[in-house]
């Protein structure tokens, strides 16, 4: 009878202790899934075609000339499953596309000079920035036309747009009148600024912290960074100096680090959480401008206003490892990943 009721015991722990690592393995947090390999980056000319660089070789390929297209191709965007490719002209005010897998172009129509583009997380809207205004101009990508133009009541400029995880806003900076605007996708308007904030903020490229929650801009007059937060919809008061003309800003995968191109003084600054906590000289690129995080080979890709330049950045080191030239074209501008992507930023309802 004793050895009945051990061995039942014994049963029972073993049991207890099967169900219990069924119901661990079922409930424990999973890792972020792994980005897929980027293959190839696409660049702007400020000519009449986009530039393309091999990721694996770090060599240039043959660049995707627009036949719409006269001259002053400055953005760049990619739809979500990378096949079709964006890109502004700025001189005939239309934004253009070509198909990746079969070569066909077409073009949208656009009641304004466009100058910089960013596609929505699920493919189907362009938001063309403007630097002769303040606002937002958008464009479906199925059919492939002009949508809505919302501008500001007091002017200024647009250079850069981040667009909410769950596609419903879009926020810009009024780069002119020192202030931020929140656009609702949906209602197609201007629902929020935030002037009021403390005077001499002048907002220039956007950027979404990978948490879908707070928006890392640079003011390139002020040398520095400042974060929104999206929940509030208000400036916080940190702010991080950085070097000197700060432009394009990205994040690694993760958020853990922020790289921002300075075009004043050819370096990029290193950030981790609120501080700067690195910089690096680029000794070949001047003008540094736009730059783009590839977590997927541990690297940084860095633009030049004024070289045909695009330098590489080892994120594991934070040192550049490359400089590829692309002497068909007088510089780089606006730059976009292709042939791969990075999961998808978590949907927080605003």
């Amino acid at each position: 009878m004793k050895n009945k009721t051990f061995f039942g015991l014994i049963f029972a722990v073993v049991l207890l202790f099967l169900v219990a690592l069924m119901y661990g393995c079922a409930t424990s947090p999973t890792s972020p899934p792994s980005p897929t390999l980027s293959t190839r980056l696409y660049f702007a000319s400020l000519e009449n075609s986009v530039g393309v660089l091999n990721l694996e070789t770090l060599t240039t390929e043959e660049s995707i000339v627009f036949p719409d297209a006269t001259a002053d191709i400055s953005g760049v965007a990619l739809s979500a499953d990378k096949k079709i490719l964006y890109a502004t002209d700025r001189v005939n005010n239309k934004i253009l596309s070509y198909n990746t897998e079969t070569s066909a172009f077409d073009s949208a129509d656009s009641p304004y000079q466009v100058d910089y583009i960013f596609a929505s997380h699920d493919g189907s809207k362009i938001f063309a920035s403007m630097n002769v205004y303040a606002g937002f101009l958008s464009f479906t990508t199925s059919p492939f036309t002009f949508e809505a133009f919302v501008t500001s009541e007091v002017g200024g400029s647009t250079y850069s747009y981040a667009i909410s995880p769950d596609d419903n806003y879009v926020y810009a900076p009024n780069y002119d009148n020192n202030f931020m605007m929140k656009y609702d996708v949906s209602g197609q308007s201007i629902i929020g600024t935030t002037e009021g904030h403390p005077s001499g903020i002048r907002p220039s490229v956007l950027a979404f912290h990978p948490n879908g929650q707070k928006i890392y801009f640079t003011d390139d007059t002020a040398d520095k960074v400042f974060i929104l937060d999206t929940a509030t919809f208000s400036v916080e008061g940190t702010s991080i100096s950085v070097g000197h003309g700060p432009w394009g800003i990205d994040f690694i995968l993760g958020g853990s680090k922020a790289y921002v191109a300075n075009y004043n003084d050819n370096t990029v600054s290193v950030i981790q959480g609120d501080i700067e906590v690195s910089v690096i000289t680029d000794e070949a690129n001047t003008g540094p401008a736009w730059i783009i995080a590839d977590s997927s080979r541990n690297r940084a890709y860095m633009s030049g206003w004024t070289e045909p330049i695009i330098s590489v950045i080892d994120t594991t080191t934070d040192t550049i490892v490359a400089t590829i030239e692309y002497p068909a074209f007088g510089a780089s501008d606006q730059i976009i990943l292709g042939g791969g992507s990075v999961p998808p930023p978590p949907r927080i309802a605003f």
